[in-house]
């Protein structure tokens, strides 16, 4: 089965699940009934816009799914948040190097022969890295 945008729900996905017909939404984990077909247990849902103190413990899920989280962690394009930009890499690597190796950080912010700043080259190769374009 996949979810409204394409993606194969599989067991232990975190998915969102919307009934039109009876105004409730429904969030929780993917399992496998005994019958083999997909449902989920759920751990929050509301109906009509507030948010149901009890619920069922498991349901089916309906025409209208979401995965919002893979089983393995991984997050759908159509979910996932803005990349980072090669300015907020920078300044990430500079704070973490700063607190693992002083010395490191301030070679990379002050070459002592060339008073070159390394960081903006550094955070281009590795935001170029972690976006899948190599490094």
């Amino acid at each position: 089965m996949k979810d409204s945008f394409g993606v194969e729900i599989e067991e232990g996905d975190y998915i969102l699940s919307a009934s039109t017909t009876h105004g409730r939404v429904k969030v929780g984990t993917a399992f496998r009934g005994r019958t083999g077909n997909l449902s989920m247990r759920i751990d929050i849902s509301a109906q009509y816009g507030r948010q149901e103190a009890e619920h069922p413990r498991s349901g089916q899920l309906g025409y209208n799914v979401v995965v919002l989280r893979k089983a393995d962690g991984t997050v759908p394009a159509h979910v996932g948040s803005t990349p980072p930009s090669v300015e907020r890499v920078e300044g990430a690597l500079r704070g973490l190097i700063a607190d693992l190796d002083y010395d490191m950080h301030k070679y990379h912010e002050c070459d002592e022969m060339t008073g070159e700043d390394h960081y903006p080259e550094t955070a281009r190769t590795f935001h170029a890295a972690i976006m899948g374009g190599g490094g």
